[in-house]
This record gives structure tokens, C-alpha cells and sequence, in this order.
């Protein structure tokens, strides 16, 4: 998820700069515009530059719709090792906040964090902070529950 969500903060940020580009009458962000213009010696009209900024405005707002930003709520799920504020940890229970506490201080599971993939760090810990380690893997593969229902074991 944390991965899939920074791909989509670049690309929304990428319109944002393609947006600006567009304003200033510079194309490099569309390869085969930009080689058709240069070939052509020509300007886009005022109005197709209107349309490719509404456009790109267009895309922005519907992936910021359909990928909302992340609530500082999941933060402790992609690094339980630094310290965490209050709306990082509102949304656990009081005993979740003492496991992740008590995680965060264990240097040995610091050092296993390294190592691994987010989600299998979460698995490593499980037998321990089980609860901790269902929710963050509940938030990390959010459709493994769907996709197990749909498996015939």
C-alpha cells in the first residue's frame, strides 16, 4: 500500500508540474507533441493549451478521489521504530500503543526491520504483537482476505 500510494503522489505531483510546463508554453512532457511542434515549427493555440491544462487538472482530481491522501493514522505500520505523535497512534487501543511501544524499543526486531519486507516484518512479529500485526497487515493487504475466499483450499 505504502508503495502503491508513493507512485501515486509522484503522478499527481507529475500534472502538477506538466500543468505549469503547459502555462509557460513548454511540451517536453509529451514526447510526440513536443517532436510534432519542433518538426513543425509551430505553437499550439491558446485554446488546445486550455484544453490539455484542464485535462491534466481533470486526472489530478480524480486519482486525489479515488487514492485519498493517507491519514497520519497508518504511519507506525511503515516504520513502528521512530517516534510516533498522538494522531499517529489514535487510532489504536491503549494496549496497542504500550505493544508498539515495547516494539519500538526492541533492537534486535529493529535490525530483523531492516531486513525484511514490510509485510513479512509484520508476519515475523505476529506471535508477539498479534494484534498490532493484524492490523497493520489488514492495511497492507487489504483484498487478502477477498482473495482467500475465492481460493478452494
Amino acid at each position: 500500500m505504502f508503495h502503491v500510494h508513493s507512485k501515486i503522489e509522484a503522478t499527481i505531483r507529475k500534472l502538477e508540474v506538466w500543468d505549469r510546463r503547459v502555462v509557460q508554453n513548454n511540451y517536453e512532457s509529451f514526447d510526440n507533441l513536443c517532436e510534432f511542434l519542433n518538426k513543425e515549427e509551430r505553437q499550439i493555440p491558446t485554446s488546445v493549451a486550455g484544453a490539455i491544462r484542464e485535462h491534466l487538472q481533470t486526472l489530478k482530481r480524480q486519482l486525489r478521489e479515488y487514492f485519498p491522501v493517507f491519514s497520519e493514522q497508518h504511519i507506525w505500520i511503515q516504520n513502528p521504530f521512530v517516534p510516533h505523535n498522538e494522531d499517529a497512534i489514535a487510532g489504536l487501543s491503549s494496549r496497542e500503543q504500550d505493544s508498539l511501544v515495547e516494539l519500538s524499543c526492541d533492537t534486535a526486531l529493529k535490525l530483523i526491520f531492516t531486513q525484511k519486507h514490510l509485510a513479512h516484518f509484520w508476519m515475523h512479529v505476529y506471535s508477539e504483537y498479534t494484534d498490532l500485526s493484524n492490523k497493520a497487515l489488514m492495511f497492507l493487504m487489504p483484498f487478502a482476505t477477498t482473495i482467500c475466499e475465492k481460493i478452494d483450499f
